[in-house]
Formats: structure tokens, C-alpha cells, sequence
């Protein structure tokens, strides 16, 4: 027996276009979130590496 979840659901009409649209605006957001993050723990490293203040 499957999930409910499994099945999907054909009543309401579904707009491929929209869809792919949509799913590619939040890879597009992912990936820009996560280089944005390396480049900063990029920076962060060479930062700390340049100013190492070790007491």
C-alpha cells in the first residue's frame, strides 16, 4: 500500500511551463546562496590566516 502523498493529484490542472519555470528560479537561488556562503567562508579563511593573532 503507497502513501497518499504518492498518488498526485489530477484535479487541479497542472501548468508544466509555470513549473519548470519555478523550479529552475529556486536552483538558481540555491546555487547563489551557496557560492555566496563559499566566498565568504573563503574570505573568512584568508582573513584569519592573514591577520593570525595567536596569543
Amino acid at each position: 500500500i503507497l502513501p497518499d502523498a504518492y498518488y498526485e493529484d489530477f484535479t487541479q490542472p497542472y501548468n508544466e511551463i509555470s513549473r519548470v519555470g519555478e523550479d529552475s528560479f529556486a536552483v538558481y537561488i540555491a546555487v547563489s546562496i551557496a557560492a555566496f556562503v563559499c566566498i565568504l567562508l573563503a574570505s573568512l579563511l584568508v582573513l584569519i590566516n592573514k591577520y593570525n593573532l595567536r596569543s
